[in-house]
């Protein structure tokens, strides 16, 4: 009788007590998304993200999370090309998550300079959204198995990546519907791509890293973001204010540096703006600006936002 009474009370302690802290590190290849398709209509299986958890997580709390795009011109790149800026940030207490998405545009071979199919850059934009946002409603549908906090999500990303960013946050369906009716069309719903998980994630703020966006007064009360960025003076892919991608009288109008921060500020969200008059592309190192991203992220999660407006390598953290 006593043996059954300890098995018994073994088997109630083993059901009832609390589940053992697991250790968390580096969790790679985790697929996020399936049944694609390329810019050459060629079968994509499957998308994978990489998750990088502050040096001592475990899993008994919930990390909050940063999602990074990469660069590459949406010609390429891949999640790996963004291991060492997910390192950084990881150690700064965020779950640093790094994406791959579909790239891939038509250009014009017979020309050197300007010579992309604005339209089929724009398709591959729209792609690397739908990416984006499946990324993030797997994230906020499996943030209990892999220790997220939903409620403090941030979108990061350089060059291209800085450009997704900026893309992402303020074009939505009914955007689409108005200004880029064909992708529409052509591809589907920015939500629904990927996988069929419920849109229901929020983007608490954002940080592109020398990115633009299309200048058609998008930025507004009702839509707008925290934000940092960064640029350089002597970029030449991105005007300081308003003006063509790539100086190329062919290609759309953009806005980035200045012109994001003036229209953000207007709209009445914080904003820092981080400008190096002697920076190209890229304008800043890897470590000055995931310095920088973190303080502003941790600012606004504890409420207390900051708007700056900062040349050369003076830090925004206070």
């Amino acid at each position: 009788m006593k043996s059954k009474l300890l098995v018994l009370l073994c088997i109630c302690c083993m059901y009832f007590s609390p589940r053992a802290q697991v250790k968390l590190d580096i969790t790679s290849g985790v697929k996020y998304a399936t049944g694609l398709r390329n810019w050459k209509n060629k079968r994509v299986d499957s998308l994978l993200l990489d998750i990088y958890y502050p040096p001592e997580a475990t899993s008994k709390q919930k990390y909050p999370v940063v999602v990074y795009c990469h660069g590459g011109g949406f010609t390429g790149g891949t999640r790996a090309d963004v291991a060492s800026d997910c390192d950084m940030l990881r150690k700064q207490g965020f779950a640093c998550v790094a994406i791959d998405y579909r790239t891939g545009y038509q250009v014009d071979r017979t020309r050197t300079e300007c010579n992309a199919d604005t339209a089929s850059l724009m398709m591959a934009i729209y792609r690397a959204m739908q990416d984006l946002n499946a990324s993030m409603r797997f994230l906020y549908a499996n943030a209990d198995s892999y220790y997220l906090d939903t409620s403090n999500i941030f979108v990061s990303g350089t060059s291209a990546g800085g450009t997704l960013t900026l893309f992402d946050t303020y074009i939505n369906d009914s955007i689409a519907q108005i200004y880029y009716s064909y992708c529409y069309n052509a591809l589907g719903s920015l939500q629904t791509s990927g996988n069929k998980l419920p849109y229901k994630y929020n983007v608490k703020a954002i940080a592109p890293m020398w990115g633009g966006m299309p200048d058609l007064g998008l930025i507004t009360k009702k839509s707008v973001k925290p934000t940092i960025l960064f640029k350089g003076g002597m970029d030449k892919n991105l005007p300081d204010g308003s003006g063509h991608f790539q100086q190329c009288s062919n290609y759309p109008e953009y806005l980035a540096g200045i012109g994001v921060y003036n229209e953000t500020i207007a709209a009445g969200a914080p904003c820092v703006y981080h400008f190096n008059p002697l920076g190209v592309h890229p304008a800043y190192d890897d470590l000055f600006c995931s310095q920088n991203i973190g303080c502003f992220f941790r600012a606004i999660m504890a409420n207390q936002p900051y708007s700056k407006y900062l040349t050369y390598y003076i830090p925004s953290c206070q």
